[in-house]
């Protein structure tokens, strides 16, 4: 099979997670960059290794042109991303872009309205799991405690925590109906530099550092969700995950928060309640052991897509 040809609209803090797969992969060749001018799409192809073949373009509307694309790929701030693959998805290519849709429901909508519809439902295998009555999560994301060390200065805490709702929603169904609260509850962050000494007394926040969703899930299921700035209780985990179906629960967690990303092994416990024993699920292999772990969670989507996978 031929190499897939990806297209990369601009460079940015993903390209260790989208290259360092990329660039040894046998599925893929990134034939084209675009960047905000051909200038900066030359510098970056030069600056991460790109090998020197990569086409350049200054604008998404002369990417998308390029009959050589199979496949264009977005990673860069969600307020681009509209304006970088609609003209993609115009042309009848396939777009990998990195989650949140667009900056807005309205931009989500009309993009997605623009693709052929795709349903990916995960189904509960082997009857060992019974109807799902509820689902709970909670999480400390290490974040927003009060005091920082400069670096997170525009950490986006509502898309984090989005992450952890659509990977519940990817495991037990869609909304029927929900409620979200958000809020602020440390107005100011102190900002220290690296070596500790004090770069910002009282930085005031515009982001939450507190999100919480509810709702009742199509199945019937009822399902809430709490995360919140700070640290977790010493020796509690970062997440937790309980699943309560008609046959027992299921119990998820992690010591970091931010399961998606995969920074720590999730740890998986299944009771029965016909016989109160507890079992540890044993979790497949890890692929892409030479990767850094924050980095294979995107080869595992790109790996995926190249076998023309429904699931992961």
């Amino acid at each position: 099979m031929q190499p897939i040809q990806i297209a990369e609209p601009a460079t940015n803090r993903q390209n260790t997670a989208h290259l360092s797969y990329l660039l040894q992969s046998p599925h893929y060749t990134i034939a084209t960059l675009c960047n905000s001018s051909l200038t900066a799409a030359y510098t970056a192809i030069s600056s991460h290794n790109i090998p020197p073949t990569t086409k350049a373009y200054a604008s998404p509307e002369d990417l998308a042109l390029d009959s050589d694309i199979d496949l264009v790929v977005c990673s860069v701030n969600v307020r681009k991303h509209y304006a970088l693959i609609k003209p993609a998805l115009l042309a009848g290519k396939d777009v990998i872009v990195e989650w949140p849709l667009g900056a807005s429901l309205a931009e989500a909508v009309e993009l997605a309205g623009i693709t052929k519809e795709k349903a990916f439902k995960e189904m509960l295998e082997e009857g060992r799991i019974g109807k799902v009555l509820s689902s709970t999560m909670v999480g400390a994301c290490n974040y927003y405690s009060g005091v920082e060390v400069t670096g997170v200065e525009y950490h986006g805490y509502r898309v984090w925590r989005q992450y952890e709702i659509d990977a519940v929603l990817h495991v037990l169904g869609e909304f029927e109906s929900f409620q979200s609260m958000l809020g602020i509850k440390r107005p100011y962050t102190k900002f220290l530099n690296h070596d500790g000494t004090v770069k910002v007394e009282a930085l005031k926040k515009t982001t939450p550092d507190q999100f919480m969703v509810q709702g009742e899930l199509s199945s019937g299921a009822f399902v809430s969700s709490h995360f919140r700035g700070g640290y977790p209780f010493p020796g509690e985990p970062g997440l937790l995950w309980h699943i309560c179906d008609e046959k027992g629960k299921v119990r998820v967690s992690c010591d970091d928060a931010f399961l998606q990303i995969g920074l720590f092994d999730p740890v998986l416990r299944v009771l029965d309640h016909e016989t109160s024993l507890v079992d540890v699920v044993k979790l497949p292999k890890e692929e892409f052991e030479s990767l850094r772990r924050e980095n294979r969670y995107i080869a595992r989507l790109y790996e995926a897509f190249a076998k023309e996978k429904t699931r992961i």
